[in-house]
């Protein structure tokens, strides 16, 4: 797959997400197995990082959407240095529509994640 098959197969997944879990609240370790699936495309694809991370950061700053709890799953493993910095970044515009994501965002790169109890692949 070329570079641009790989990122659009990814933004593909991502709206079948968004369209799958349209309602919220709900209830995270629901979207687990998706989220999953999403980090894995991610994963299997290191040398897509920059766009990946791209992708993410405008999810942090309310540029696209993002499915609730995607970036935080996906930091929780992955523990870019890009993301956080950008999730620090949301964190000081104290903007309400972003400041909740990048809280949760930071959180997953701690010890003690909240999210941890959420997801069973995280524990």
């Amino acid at each position: 797959m070329s570079t641009s098959d790989i990122l659009a197969a990814a933004e593909q997944l991502l709206a079948e997400i968004l369209i799958k879990y349209s309602d919220s609240p709900l209830n995270a370790s629901d979207m687990e197995d998706d989220l999953q699936r999403f980090l894995q495309v991610v994963q299997e694809s290191p040398e897509e990082r920059s766009g990946f991370a791209a992708m993410f950061i405008d999810m942090l700053s309310g540029r696209s959407r993002s499915p609730e709890w995607l970036v935080a799953y996906c930091m929780r493993a992955l523990r870019w240095p890009e993301v956080r910095a950008a999730a620090e970044t949301e964190i000081q515009k104290k903007l309400p529509l972003t400041l909740s994501d990048a809280r949760d965002v930071l959180t997953a790169y701690e010890d003690e994640w909240t999210g941890s109890d959420l997801f069973t692949r995280m524990k």
